[in-house]
């Protein structure tokens, strides 16, 4: 009798268990998303344009930071392998050759020595000849060698700069190419505002830094 009352127990117990696993396993199927669900193409895509953003804002970000330690040897790892590096005197980079200096991925490791270069022309044709080190602090990080700039606003492959005289062809000179902008608003003077653009291309699967263009009023 005992033996009998022991079993009817015992089988109780088994059924109550496979209930709830039953249940359970109902549950699951309910709350997780089938193998059928599809993905929207369109968020998909946002979500990869997110990932290309992010990763560039912090490229730019490094490099700006690079820059300003003049840390050459640095910046060169991130500069293109075929293309090199490229400093634009204007924003209309490509369209006047005597405004852009080109370096190779090995020359712009050595920037850091005392070579002078021709950084480009103002509208009077006077030459601006100075160091690497001289032409990122004076014009670079300071606003025509006179005042400081903060570059306190961020833009991705867009600008803020409506018109300063001079256009933009970064999309024209380089149609691949995606671009970060700093920029440094005016102060009571009006026309001492300042852009810096960091440009890069992608070369398999890495995006590499090809130009540093400089902005400011130039009429």
């Amino acid at each position: 009798m005992k033996m009998l009352l022991l079993i009817g127990m015992l089988l109780l117990v088994l059924a109550a268990c496979q209930n709830s696993a039953n249940e359970r396993e109902d549950l699951l199927q309910e709350e997780v998303p089938g193998e059928n669900v599809e993905t929207d193409p369109e968020e998909a895509e946002g979500d990869a344009e997110l990932t290309e953003k992010e990763k560039l804002l912090k490229k730019a970000d490094t490099a700006l930071l690079t820059l300003s330690k003049q840390d050459w040897q640095s910046l060169s790892k991130m500069t293109h392998p075929k293309k090199g590096l490229t400093f634009s005197f204007y924003a209309a980079i490509g369209t006047d050759e005597d405004n852009d200096v080109t370096f190779t991925k090995e020359e712009a490791a050595n920037l850091g020595n005392d070579t002078e270069y021709i950084w480009g022309y103002d509208h009077g044709d006077q030459q601006f000849i100075m160091t690497a080190h001289n032409w990122v602090t004076n014009y670079l990080l300071m606003h025509q060698g006179v005042s400081s700039v903060d570059y306190t606003e961020v833009t991705y492959n867009d600008s803020i700069v409506e018109s300063g005289g001079m256009i933009n062809t970064i999309a024209d000179e380089y149609p691949e190419a995606k671009y970060v902008e700093y920029y440094s608003p005016p102060s009571d003077i009006e026309f001492d505002w300042q852009a810096l653009r960091f440009v890069f291309e992608e070369k398999e699967g890495e995006w590499y830094l090809v130009a540093i263009v400089r902005d400011v009023y130039s009429p």
